[in-house]
């Protein structure tokens, strides 16, 4: 296995330790003792490390660590409503995709959801739907790392407001796509987002 696949996949094992909150806001992460539990080079550790404070996820106080970073509720809020514009203009695209290609988000609203994880792996996978019925693949990368930012705050945050179950908005959604009626899809996207008109 090369450099470039040891960084590459210790890059998505400590991105999905964060996302989880195995690696909760706060937590100092060291170079030698990643290098050590992976079994890698100091080197790598250490490029992977400063990618995911590219991405956001840590940051680095020079000879002591990295710290990882959390999502405020404020952070979160803002976070949301560009979610709301990026994913209001993928209903909008959604709206020409062939009725055969609701199947896929049918299936994921119709999975049950894991003890472990109620409410991120179900919301993660619909909003991600929804993109990909845009048929924009920018739109999709856009969107992706905000919604990881969204399901880490989810998962670590003490916010009693923010939804820890699935709701009934994302079945609404996708028959108002359906049915092309975008008042009422957008309408339940804000509620499914927690926004309200004078937030946006």
């Amino acid at each position: 296995m090369n450099s470039y696949s040891k960084s590459d996949l210790l890059f998505h094992t400590l991105q999905s330790q964060i996302l989880s909150g195995a690696f909760a806001p706060g937590s100092l992460l060291l170079e030698q003792k990643i290098a050590d539990d992976f079994q890698i080079s100091r080197l790598t550790a250490r490029e992977t490390l400063k990618r995911l404070c590219q991405e956001g996820y840590l940051k680095s106080f020079p000879r002591k660590g990295y710290l990882v970073t959390g999502i405020t509720p404020q952070e979160c809020q803002k976070i949301q409503c560009i979610r709301f514009q990026l994913e209001s203009y993928a209903i909008r695209l959604a709206l020409n995709a062939p009725s055969d290609s609701f199947s896929d988000l049918e299936k994921i609203l119709n999975t049950p959801a894991s003890d472990e994880d109620p409410y991120q792996t179900i919301n993660f996978r619909f909003h991600m739907g929804l993109a990909c019925l845009s048929q924009n693949s920018y739109l999709e990368s856009t969107l992706k790392p905000l919604l990881f930012d969204v399901c880490r705050y989810a998962i670590t945050s003490t916010d009693q407001s923010f939804p820890a179950q699935p709701n009934t908005c994302h079945h609404i959604i996708l028959d108002s796509i359906r049915q092309k009626n975008l008042p009422k899809a957008y309408q339940y996207l804000k509620e499914d987002l927690g926004l309200t008109t004078e937030i946006l």
